[in-house]
């Protein structure tokens, strides 16, 4: 049975017996299929995205102040604004500011 799913993978004659086996038969090969694209593109992902996402958070952790919350409220040990900008990626910011009292707008990140 296993050797059938390997094989129908490049054989599309297999991807029509098995839509006339038994519904049992197909989901179990759908399944396998779904298990396989999900293993591969997992893989994948690690491979690219992966050393992106570990240098984000090590860039992160350099620059985000120490916030601490308590008491319903978050605070920092930097009493002025921080606006955190992406080394590489510049249309991606963040504004850090404890002390406000209302959201920062877009606006307000451009200028």
């Amino acid at each position: 049975m296993i050797q059938d799913l390997l094989g129908s993978i490049a054989s599309t004659q297999a991807y029509r017996r098995f839509a006339a086996e038994k519904t049992s038969r197909t989901v179990l090969y759908l399944f396998f299929i779904s298990l396989l694209f999900t293993i591969g593109g997992s893989i994948a992902m690690q491979m690219r995205i992966g050393p992106v996402v570990d240098e984000t958070f090590a860039w992160l952790g350099s620059e985000v102040p120490t916030l601490t919350f308590s008491a319903g409220k978050v605070t920092s040990d930097e009493d002025a604004p921080k606006r955190l900008v992406h080394p590489e990626a510049k249309e991606v910011a963040v504004m850090i500011d404890t002390t406000r009292t209302e959201p920062v707008t877009p606006q307000m990140m451009k200028d």
